[in-house]
């Protein structure tokens, strides 16, 4: 599911992206995200060392408001996602949107 489809409620298992990290007391402040969109979310200290800008982790959370609710963090596993589904770019195929233009 893209960060983009996100609802409230849902159960959310994927790999996203870190996209930036600010050290707030006693939490760290993440923003995530693939390339439809981004999502603040909030873990432990302790998961600060595997959550830096560029790192791709697996999260497991429930979608709170705005934001994720996560209930674990790790580092993603090779083979765990595409790495052109997570990093900005255009929504659509680039050679279509150029036919598309042509037209």
């Amino acid at each position: 599911m893209r960060v983009r489809e996100f609802a409230e409620g849902a159960e959310i298992h994927q790999p996203l992206l870190v996209r930036g990290v600010e050290r707030s007391g006693d939490h760290v402040r993440l923003v995530l995200g693939d390339r439809s969109g981004s999502v603040p979310v909030v873990v432990a200290p302790a998961a600060e060392h595997i959550c830096r800008p560029g790192a791709v982790v697996f999260v497991t959370g429930t979608v709170s408001g705005a934001q994720i609710t996560v209930h674990a963090v790790r580092e993603a596993r090779d083979g765990e996602y595409v790495h052109e589904d997570l990093h900005d770019g255009p929504a659509h195929d680039p050679d279509q949107m150029e036919r598309d233009l042509r037209e």
